[in-house]
């Protein structure tokens, strides 16, 4: 019977070997468990930067290392 307050991203991040392809700013009507795509071109190897910031303003981040066979 206790309320939850809500506390979604609102702000996503995302950079290919330190340039940004990606940036998302969502309000208060995104849903609950929104799902984002986005598409770009890995010309090489290299890492995925993804950072977010919530609604209290915490930051998140995680990598993901992506490989380009020629």
């Amino acid at each position: 019977g206790r309320t939850i307050p809500k506390n979604v991203i609102n702000s996503l991040r995302v950079r290919y070997n330190g340039t940004e392809i990606f940036r998302a700013e969502m309000g208060s009507g995104i849903a609950a468990n929104p799902y984002l795509q986005f598409y770009t071109v890995a010309e090489a190897s290299g890492e995925f930067d993804f950072e977010w910031v919530d609604d209290d303003g915490n930051r998140g981040m995680e990598r993901a290392a992506i490989s380009v066979i020629e």
